[in-house]
Order: C-alpha cells, then sequence, then structure tokens
C-alpha cells in the first residue's frame, strides 16, 4: 500500500518505517467532532477518520493528525494516552508505491451502481486491461419510479446568465416543493454530498405523506464533470421503489469557467437538446483530456512500481547495504513525483510568464518595490529549471524576456515605459509565449499584476482562451495597492484554479510573489 504524502507535510526525511496502529478489541460507538470527521477511539488509544458509513484507522493526515493526537491527550481522552502518542506521533515515512496495473490478478471482481455512465474513454481502459465480460442485475424493488425528463411542473434541465438569477430559480422550485407537502434537497458543487447524502451511505424516506405527495426532489446546481457523479446525486431520490425526481439548475458563467468557453446557453435551447447536444459532448472533451494527463502520469507509476519491487526484494533477501541505497533511490523518485504531481501540468519544469505594469502610476517606489518582489521570485525558484518570460504594458506591451532561465533573468533589468494601461496587448503577447513554452512541454503559469483599471474591456474571453489553449495553467492576477480590482479577481476566475491576490504595499507584494513561486510547486 502506497503512504502518500498529505497537502500540509513539509519536504519529508527519511527515517524509521512503521506500521499503522492494530485495533486491541472492539471500537466503541463512532462519536465525530464537531465539524469534522475525526473519530476518537478512548478505549483503543487511536483516532480514525469516516470512511463511507464507518471509521477507518489507516487514514492520517500528515500534521493535522499528529496534533489531533496531542488535542484529546490534553483533554484527557485517552486510556491510555503515552501509548497514544507513542502512535501517533511517530514518523511515517513512505516506503513503496505499487502501480495496480502491474499487480497481474489472476480475476478482477467489480460492482458499481454507475456501470451504464461510463463513457467512453472509460470503456477503453476496460479493454485495454481485458475487463470484458459484465452484466447489468435489475434492481429487486423492481421499477424505478425515478422522474427526471417525464416529471411535470419543471424543467429537467435550466441555464441561468447570472449568479442572481441561479438563486432564485432554486429557491422559486424550493418553495413549489415545500407548497406541495415535498421534500427538496439542493447539491452545490462546494456540498460534500459525498458525505451523508453521498455514495456508499443508504439515504431513505419513511415519511409515507411525503411520498405520496411526490417523494423528494434533488436540485443539482452545478454540472457535473464525470458522469457517474451526476448518477450517484439522482440516487439520492427514488429509492428502493419509492419515488421521487431530480432537476439541474446551472449558471452560465459556471459552465464557461468549466468547458472555458464563452458561448452563451441561457434560454436557447430546449432541455433536452442542451443536455444531449451540448452538455454531454462538453463533458466527453473534459473526460479525454482527463484520462490523457492520467496516461502520462503511468509511466512514471510503473517506474516507480519496478523500484519498489526491487527495494522489497533487497529486503527479503537481507542485504542491508542494496536495501538502503535501493530505499534512497525509491525515496528521491517518490518526492519528485509529489513535487511534479502539484506543479502545473502535472509535473517538470516550468514556464512563468509575468504580465507586469509598467504604466505612470507604477514610477516611483510602486516600481522598485514591484522589482524587489520578482526579484524575490527569481531567488525562491532558484534551482530550479524553468524558464521565465517577462511582459511589460502600459496603453501597448513589449516583451522584455523570452523563454529566459532564473539566473538570466535575474542578472536582467527591467524598464517602465509610463503610458496609460490595457491589458488586452499584454494578454495577446502572454498567449504567444505561453505556447512557446508548451513546444518544450513546461508547466504554464500567468502572473499578471496590475495597480488599477484598464480601458480595454473585462478580458474575460481573452483568459477563457488562454485556458482552452493551456488546459494546465496556473493562473495568478494580483492588484497592488488599496482598494482591490474586481476586475482582476473576475479575470482569475475566469481560470479554473485561478488565484487573485490582493497586496497593499511593498512588502505585502514580496510575501505575494514569494508564496506564488513556492505554491508554483503544489498548485493542483
Amino acid at each position: 500500500r502506497s503512504l502518500n504524502f498529505e497537502d500540509d507535510m513539509e519536504e519529508p526525511q527519511p527515517g524509521a518505517l512503521s506500521a499503522p496502529p492494530t485495533s486491541e478489541g472492539q471500537p466503541s460507538i463512532p462519536r465525530f467532532a464537531s465539524g469534522t470527521s475525526r473519530h476518537c477511539d478512548s478505549g483503543n488509544n487511536r483516532i480514525g477518520y469516516k470512511e463511507l458509513d464507518g471509521v477507518c484507522y489507516d487514514i492520517v493526515y500528515g500534521y493535522r493528525t499528529a496534533f489531533a493526537y496531542l488535542h484529546e491527550a490534553d483533554n484527557k481522552n485517552f486510556q491510555n494516552s503515552q501509548k497514544a502518542l507513542t502512535t501517533g506521533l511517530r514518523m511515517r515515512v513512505s516506503c513503496g508505491q505499487f502501480c495496480y496495473n502491474k499487480i497481474n490478478p489472476a480475476c478482477i471482481l467489480g460492482v458499481s451502481g454507475t456501470l451504464d455512465a461510463l463513457g467512453g474513454e472509460e470503456w477503453k481502459i476496460m479493454g485495454k486491461y481485458q475487463i470484458d465480460c459484465y452484466s447489468t442485475m435489475p434492481s429487486v424493488y423492481g421499477k424505478s419510479n425515478f422522474k427526471w425528463w417525464n416529471q411535470e411542473g419543471v424543467d429537467p434541465v435550466t441555464v441561468v446568465e447570472t449568479r442572481a438569477e441561479h438563486f432564485a430559480a432554486i429557491t422559486e422550485i424550493v418553495k413549489r416543493m415545500l407548497e406541495d407537502k415535498r421534500a427538496a434537497i439542493v447539491l452545490f458543487e462546494t456540498a460534500d454530498y459525498h458525505g451523508s447524502l453521498g455514495r456508499g451511505t443508504d439515504f431513505m424516506c419513511n415519511d409515507q405523506r411525503l411520498l405520496d405527495a411526490g417523494g423528494v426532489h434533488i436540485i443539482q446546481a452545478f454540472f457535473s464533470a464525470d458522469k457517474s457523479e451526476e448518477v450517484q446525486i439522482q440516487g439520492r431520490t427514488a429509492r428502493q421503489g419509492k419515488k421521487g425526481t431530480y432537476c439541474m439548475i446551472l449558471c452560465e458563467p459556471d459552465l464557461h469557467k468549466l468547458f472555458g468557453s464563452k458561448r452563451r446557453i441561457a434560454g436557447q435551447m430546449a432541455p433536452k437538446d442542451l443536455y444531449n447536444n451540448y452538455l454531454e459532448i462538453e463533458r466527453a472533451k473534459l473526460q479525454h483530456q482527463k484520462h490523457q494527463t492520467i496516461e502520462k502520469s503511468l509511466a512514471g507509476a510503473e517506474e516507480r512500481d519496478g523500484m519498489t519491487r526491487q527495494y522489497f526484494q533487497a529486503l527479503l533477501a537481507g542485504s542491508l547495504v542494496m536495501s538502503q541505497q535501493y530505499f534512497k533511490d525509491l525515496y528521491n523518485k517518490i518526492w519528485a513525483a509529489v513535487r511534479q504531481g502539484r506543479s502545473g501540468g502535472g509535473g517538470g519544469p516550468l514556464h512563468v510568464v509575468f504580465c507586469l505594469d509598467g504604466s505612470g502610476s507604477m514610477g516611483g517606489s510602486p516600481w522598485r518595490d514591484l522589482m524587489q518582489a520578482f526579484t524575490t521570485f527569481l531567488n525562491t525558484r532558484r534551482g530550479n529549471p524553468d524558464k521565465v518570460s517577462v511582459v511589460i504594458f502600459d496603453d501597448f506591451s513589449q516583451v522584455a524576456m523570452s523563454m529566459v532561465e532564473l539566473n538570466s533573468a535575474l542578472s536582467s533589468w527591467l524598464s517602465m515605459p509610463g503610458g496609460g494601461t490595457r491589458f488586452l496587448p499584454a494578454l495577446r503577447d502572454a498567449q504567444q509565449l505561453l505556447s512557446l513554452g508548451s513546444q518544450e512541454k513546461l508547466a504554464p503559469v500567468l502572473i499578471f499584476m496590475s495597480d488599477g483599471a484598464n480601458g480595454d474591456g473585462d478580458c474575460l474571453s481573452e483568459m477563457q482562451h488562454l485556458h482552452q489553449q493551456h488546459p494546465d495553467l496556473q493562473c495568478h492576477t494580483i492588484f497592488f495597492g488599496r482598494g482591490g480590482s474586481e476586475r482582476l479577481r473576475l479575470m482569475a476566475e475566469a481560470v479554473p484554479d485561478g488565484q487573485y491576490h490582493h497586496s497593499v504595499d511593498g512588502i505585502a507584494l514580496q510575501e505575494t510573489f514569494k508564496s506564488i513561486a513556492v505554491g508554483a510547486e503544489y498548485t493542483k
């Protein structure tokens, strides 16, 4: 089993191997801390985490779990605090990663409630690994009473133009359900629907009056990039032969962000045409991109699998010297994969394109502060094989650096033109530079900084076009000064996982550039 490094861990250091704690006796009835999924098993002096309908004691969340043990010990919630801390505070070191496709089992068996929802990419994978015998079992409860397309009074799929209209449409449907003596569950993208109402949990409605009125109505307020997730959400109603209905109410800007397109669709198509001829097609494109990324990472996983087996064979042979060497090689390879897997583009060096505001308002100390922040970024990334490009803009833009190494960038001088402020010329130059980096398979990062308002529009279509051309783009927009910038914030939001930063002064700007330089290793 692979022990993965968690998001909150610093770079790990080799040390003694350890095994997860084992159970002594039966666990107590799970009681979870308010607002968390953590469970303290006092009798067995251990901490576990909710997994589906049970508790798993093999899950570790880095320092968070360590401090959880300290917290429970301080509150005397363990029968034997010393034993709990001895287990909970020990160092855990990743000692191998096995690749599932290298296990070569004699037989693969599986059960899925979403077999019918598999897309073309999933079927290709099943065929690749010769999973070619499957069957669909009918429900023991008979024909489903689930209604989506054939329900009365509710459009099965609705797309609205603004966030206010989105909330209003959801509220209207919820009110209508309550008036009809029914229940409604609304699932937003940020909701933890894999928790109390999610996969692995049997959700039932036993109110006969509610069932007679039509059952539970599910409102999905976002579009799932994964079809099986959509099916799981639909399955929160009409369970075990009961009645139930479902609909989607979607916000157009959310779809633009998900698909990287600015196509207007609200009110343009009938619900079934909207779903079959647009949403399903765009989802298939997303799945294709996702599986291409998986295929690229497979080679590295297979290499780590081979090194893990080599290390274990040396252990079993009792070769101390070879075991130590294999472990060091393996550990370095695993840590490199962790660092690369969290960088944009799934690994490798970065190509960082800076778009820096050189308008007149940046003259004097603001420009000096910006240059200091820029130098801080370069020094923080020093030692990495990154490439840097710089676009300086006012009313026009100029490429001050193109694909230079970090040391060369540190020795270069940047001058400020001092005109007005327009964003579009800089974004067009950035597009060309990012394309150059893609040819060398560098992970793309865009850092766009300004201290004021521009005079050439919201630039959202240009940002979405950047994402279309570079799906793995890491995007940061920075406003320098007081007040903030709604335009820069929206530009960041136009790119999935884009981040908006507000730096009020030179010190804050340095910290922002430094945090981006460090975070570029771990984003995604």
